[in-house]
């Protein structure tokens, strides 16, 4: 499972947060600096999942549209519909789809 690249205050704590809710369930952690990569690999196959906390839409909507043609899934990270009129970042997770309720229900 990929997951944004660190960063301090809210982000970071975020980060923090949920790799301790998924180390033990996964085989890897990998960070990632670049989202629409990241997300490309999901898409690809090469990755199961990424998640990214206070990702911005614009730097979902292309690697979104990777995910949703190779067959995966992209949600927030309660499963919930990513809203595209918004402006505030949201928490996502993208899969393959077929480890995205086993993850939702870990971030829970």
């Amino acid at each position: 499972v990929g997951m944004d690249y660190g960063y301090r205050g809210e982000r970071g704590e975020g980060v923090r947060e949920v790799t301790a809710k998924i180390i033990d369930q996964v085989k890897y952690v990998v960070t990632y600096a670049c989202t629409v990569g990241a997300l490309a690999l999901v898409a690809e196959g090469k990755l199961v999942g990424y998640i990214h906390h206070m990702a911005r839409r614009f730097d979902l909507a292309a690697g979104a549209l990777l995910i949703s043609e190779a067959g995966g899934k992209l949600s927030d990270i309660h499963g919930g519909l990513i809203n595209w009129q918004e402006t505030v970042p949201v928490h996502c997770l993208a899969t393959n789809g077929r480890v995205h309720r086993q993850l939702i229900k870990v971030l829970r």
